[in-house]
């Protein structure tokens, strides 16, 4: 599910729409850029591609703008503690799958679960609301939104560009919906 999937219920709504997604950079990124280049020539684009390549962390969520400050300290401060006590970001794609509405990388976690139920926890306290919540399901989406007739083709190009055993490290982000289009309000850089 992409960033704009899950937030397309809220963005009838007054205030912004908030989500925590993380992000990979390093040769699982190139290979993931590489695909959505193929796929993009050899198909079009799909839904996936509106969006970063992303691991939703914290389901999409609406708040008053004001509030963003907030929430972008609140996501610093876990991702500084985390570096403070050296808490190894542990995260393994255990494999592709192919459904016949998405195809993408599904992903354990226990390090970005808890920074999830972190952030949850802390931004509940510091803001009084309760509205967020963690996704229990860690997947990155490579395509969504294609026509049946491309299910095939899409898996050919994932199975024979994107190696799930290539190394990435992931970065963390606090994404806004504004008209219809996400962009980073706070991202970490990796060490």
């Amino acid at each position: 599910m992409t960033i704009t999937d899950d937030a397309r219920p809220l963005l009838a709504e007054k205030g912004v729409v908030l989500a925590v997604a993380a992000a990979p950079i390093g040769p699982l990124a190139h290979a993931i850029d590489a695909y959505r280049q193929a796929v993009a020539v050899r198909v079009g684009a799909n839904a996936a591609h509106r969006d970063q390549p992303h691991c939703l962390l914290v389901q999409s969520y609406r708040d008053d703008p004001a509030s963003i400050p907030v929430y972008q300290r609140a996501l610093a401060a876990i991702v500084t503690r985390d570096r403070n006590e050296r808490t190894r970001r542990d995260v393994t794609v255990t494999g592709l799958t192919m459904r016949p509405l998405w195809h993408g990388l599904e992903i354990e976690s226990p390090s970005l679960f808890a920074l999830a139920v972190g952030f949850a926890a802390r931004t509940t306290a510091d803001t009084g609301r309760s509205h967020i919540a963690r996704r229990d399901r860690l997947r990155l989406v490579l395509a969504s939104g294609f026509a049946p007739a491309d299910d095939d083709t899409l898996g050919e190009l994932a199975h024979r560009i994107i190696d799930p055993k290539l190394p990435a490290q992931w970065e963390v982000g606090l994404w806004q919906c504004r008209d219809g289009a996400w962009g980073c309000v706070w991202q970490e850089h990796a060490a």
